[in-house]
């Protein structure tokens, strides 16, 4: 540092008082957080209660299937257009490395988001689950909540440039 730009920081500091700590915070490891490890054991037992439903819940989906649904009503040349990926795309959200009460939040957050946004087409990149102990875990719970949402219309499996049955198409409602 200069000289000149020393005397200059000296000047600008003058009146500075250095701050009065009374009370010093120390981080604990999570290891030493009582109740963590309790807490942590739960989270792994509702996770486990999640996976043993959802091949109740979802059905035996397996990496490569194609998921396609359509409400009641919804015209034809909608739902190909759609199924065929030549619909305008508005928003998309990536749930690789969410764990399944994760993704199941941040899907409710992102449909609520496109709705008060007025996004009609969206994708949703599930992944396929492949090569793991529980293949297409998140694509069948993907599946099965877009179904109990009254604001989803129709989704269908992606083509190969918008991530093929590793994603979704999904059309929500104008409403």
């Amino acid at each position: 540092m200069k000289k000149d730009d020393s005397e200059s920081f000296q000047q600008q500091m003058a009146d500075v008082k250095p701050l009065q700590a009374n009370r010093v915070y120390l981080h604990k490891r999570k290891d030493q957080i009582p109740g963590i490890a309790n807490r942590r054991d739960a989270a792994q037992n509702t996770l486990s209660a999640h996976t043993l439903e959802s091949i109740e819940l979802t059905g035996q989906i397996r990496p490569r299937d194609i998921l396609s649904y359509r409400q009641e009503g919804l015209e034809d040349k909608i739902f190909k257009n759609l199924r065929q990926g030549k619909l305008p795309i508005d928003s998309k959200i990536d749930l690789h490395q969410m764990t399944v009460m994760q993704a199941q939040l941040q899907i409710s957050r992102f449909i609520h988001e496109c709705m008060l946004d007025g996004a009609r087409v969206a994708i949703v990149v599930h992944g396929r689950g492949e090569g793991r102990e529980r293949p297409a875990l998140l694509k069948g719970w993907t599946n099965y909540w877009l179904r109990q949402i009254d604001s989803v219309l129709a989704f269908h499996s992606a083509q190969p440039q918008h991530g093929g049955t590793g994603a979704i198409y999904l059309l929500l409602d104008k409403k």
